[in-house]
Parts: C-alpha cells; sequence; structure tokens
C-alpha cells in the first residue's frame, strides 16, 4: 500500500474540521504582526516555537516540555443558513517515545494519533526540528526531503499548529484583556492560567476566550484554550485536554 494514500485517508477525514479553523480564524494566520494596541498583552515571545515558519520545527519544543499532549479541535456552523447547526470535531495526540540514533543524528520519536482513526504516525525529528522520516503503521517506512509534506504527517502538524500560529497572532491577542488568573489541572498537570476575553466585539468576532498556562521552570507559555464567537453565528473551538510532563 501507499504511504500517500493512507495519509489522504486520514486527511480527508480531518480536512474539513482544519480547513474550517483556518477560515473562521483566519486572521490568525496571517503571522506575527509589528501592530500593538497600548496597554494590551502580546504572547509571541513566550509561546513556544511560536518564531518559527516551518511547522515540524514550530512543535519541536512542545516536545521538551510536554511527553504527551491531547487537543480537540471544533467547528460548529450553520451551512445552509437555517436553524440546524452542524458540529464538527476532530481529537488529536502525541506521545514522545524517546531518542533513538540513526546513521549518527539523534532523533526524537513522537507517535501521533487520531481519534476514530485506525493507523497513526511515527514521526523521526532531527535536532534541527525537522522531520527526517515519518512510520506510518502497516506501511513501509517514509523519507526524504518530503516526508514532512507527507498528508498523513500535515495532518498532525496542521492540528497542533494552530496553537503557535494563534499565539503568535500579536493582532489578534492585542485585541482581548486580561480577565482572570487561577490554578488549573490540565491532564496530570496543575498549571496556572491566565484568561483573556474580548472586551468589545469586533468584527468578525462576536466574543473570543483565549487561555494560556505557563510552562513551569520557564518563561514561555502555552495557548490551552480559545474559543471564537463569529458574527455570522459560527463558533469555533481549540483545547488542550490532556498533558503530561
Amino acid at each position: 500500500m501507499n504511504p500517500e494514500r493512507e495519509g489522504l485517508s486520514a486527511a480527508g477525514k480531518t480536512g474539513v474540521v482544519v480547513v474550517l479553523i483556518v477560515i473562521v480564524l483566519g486572521a490568525a494566520y496571517v503571522g506575527p504582526s509589528m501592530l500593538a494596541h497600548s496597554g494590551t498583552q502580546s504572547t509571541s515571545s513566550q509561546s513556544p516555537g511560536s518564531s518559527s515558519n516551518d511547522p515540524a520545527a514550530a512543535l519541536f519544543s512542545f516536545f521538551g516540555h510536554f511527553s504527551q499532549m491531547q487537543l480537540q479541535e471544533s467547528v460548529l456552523s450553520n451551512p445552509m443558513g437555517g436553524d440546524q447547526s452542524v458540529l464538527q470535531q476532530v481529537s488529536f495526540s502525541y506521545v514522545v517515545l524517546g531518542k533513538e540514533t540513526l546513521n549518527s543524528i539523534q532523533y526524537t520519536k513522537v507517535l501521533f494519533s487520531q481519534a476514530g482513526l485506525p493507523h497513526d504516525v511515527t514521526a523521526w525529528f532531527n535536532p534541527q526540528g525537522g522531520i527526517d522520516r515519518a512510520d506510518v503503521s502497516g506501511q513501509p517506512p517514509y523519507t526524504g526531503n518530503g516526508t514532512k509534506n507527507l498528508p498523513a504527517v500535515q495532518v498532525y502538524l496542521t492540528g497542533f499548529r494552530v496553537l503557535t500560529a494563534l499565539a503568535a497572532n500579536t493582532t489578534l491577542i492585542s485585541m482581548l484583556s486580561k480577565t482572570s488568573e487561577n490554578m488549573t489541572t490540565i491532564g496530570k498537570m496543575q498549571l496556572a492560567v491566565t484568561t483573556y476575553s474580548l472586551a468589545v466585539p469586533t468584527r468578525p468576532y462576536t466574543s473570543i476566550t483565549a487561555k494560556f498556562a505557563a510552562i513551569p521552570g520557564t518563561n514561555e507559555r502555552l495557548l490551552v484554550y480559545f474559543d471564537a464567537k463569529m458574527t455570522g453565528g459560527s463558533e469555533t473551538t481549540i483545547e488542550v485536554q490532556s498533558l503530561t510532563k
């Protein structure tokens, strides 16, 4: 069987939700902005991986902080303009399997999986955060410069990339005001979480809530929750449901 064909199957089952998230939160994907408003919070310098334009490298620092993560993304929409809403949801997870040396290079092996799919992907990250090899369950190893572009790999890079893309968008984050601070348990970790909200509805958003957790032992923060309601009635929610040190 062809790993790319297998990967396309995974992407097809996930793509609708991911594409909707990109559309609904389109402003969050334009990249870091030099614009900032006085007295507002910017998080781009405090978000792990947010400075990289390479989705794989942008996620690489996650693995040093958290050995496991589960992320859920959902979109509630009304595609026909009637009274019936449609909820589309997908759940991703990763587990750091450890280090392995191959051809004198020490790789970090990370197992990615998606709820509801029978296969998973083990990505081999080199020390620079690039992916040199991907093992799709039931398939031969996939290697080469285009490994990170394999659809089965892109599903997970895109899914987790939303955390760094949102946190790096200073224009979007600068619209928010801090509303609370508290200790929150996420999976097996208790973290200090700061909540930000949209003080005044700003088109195309009617409301936004974002939560950032302080990463213990660092000056970095991780976006653990994001909810945006749009003027058209749709709602996108992104939530880190589980973390393990």
